[in-house]
Parts: structure tokens; C-alpha cells; sequence
């Protein structure tokens, strides 16, 4: 029986691109909201709103720019891709976080909570895909 050489595939790579842009597309609308809230004053701590202004903004702008590098084939989309992730999954911590705190105990929505869980989902999915070995063979990190 003869042995088959290794031959790469597109579909980590493809799977990288959708899961990161489900995850910039996630975040977005959130940061874009946030600039509505700044000047209400109902905020009950504003350098918490631009604490999550910045950890959303941060994670849509690598998560996003991550797919277009990973499309245009630059070694350079992998790790910037799995950034995007990583900040995914500190998004959620964070949240975690601070509705543990008995000021915010009550401030999460089944909304929120549906976006935690999705974050989590292709956060980790997009993180996996970025980081395989045919990703890295399509990017040229693996040549």
C-alpha cells in the first residue's frame, strides 16, 4: 500500500475567514453603540463604557482585519486573526467579571447573553481554524 502525501486544503482557512468575521461582525454593532451612551447621563461609570468601547472596538478591528489578511494570503492574518479571538474570550471574561459585581448584578440581558455565548462559540472556532496547519501552509508560514 502506498503512503499519500500530504496535500493542504482551503477549509481551515475558509472556516478561519468566516468564524473571525462572524466575531467582527458581532462586536461591531456593539462599539458603534456605545458612542450613543457617552453622553447619557444614566451611565453609572463611564471609564467601564470606554473600557468595553475599547475591548470591542479592538476585538471587531483585529477580527476583521485578520479576514481580509488571511484572504489576501499574508502570514500576517494568522496571528493577527487569532488576536481578534483571543480578545473575544477576554470580552466575555470581562463581562463575567463585572456583572459579578453587586452594583451590576442585574444588568445582564438574555441578549447579553446570547452574544457571550456566541462569542465564545466563534471566538474559539475562529481561534482553532487560524491556528491549524493547513492555514498556516495556505498563508506561507509552512512552505
Amino acid at each position: 500500500m502506498e503512503q499519500t502525501q500530504y496535500r493542504p486544503s482551503r477549509v481551515s482557512t475558509v472556516l478561519a475567514v468566516v468564524f473571525g468575521g462572524l466575531v467582527g461582525l458581532l462586536c461591531l454593532p456593539v462599539f458603534v453603540s456605545v458612542f450613543g451612551v457617552l453622553g447619557d447621563v444614566l451611565v453609572l461609570n463611564p471609564l467601564l463604557v470606554t473600557l468595553f468601547a475599547a475591548l470591542y472596538g479592538a476585538c471587531a478591528g483585529f477580527s476583521l482585519t485578520g479576514c481580509v489578511l488571511l484572504l489576501q494570503r499574508k502570514p500576517a492574518g494568522v496571528r493577527v486573526s487569532s488576536i481578534g479571538s483571543v480578545l473575544a474570550l477576554v470580552i466575555v471574561l470581562t463581562e463575567l467579571v463585572v456583572n459579578a459585581l453587586p452594583e451590576y448584578a442585574g444588568s445582564t440581558t438574555p441578549a447579553d447573553s446570547q452574544r457571550a455565548g456566541m462569542l465564545v462559540l466563534f471566538g474559539v472556532l475562529a481561534l482553532v481554524q487560524a491556528r491549524r496547519r493547513d492555514t498556516r501552509h495556505w498563508v506561507g508560514l509552512d512552505a
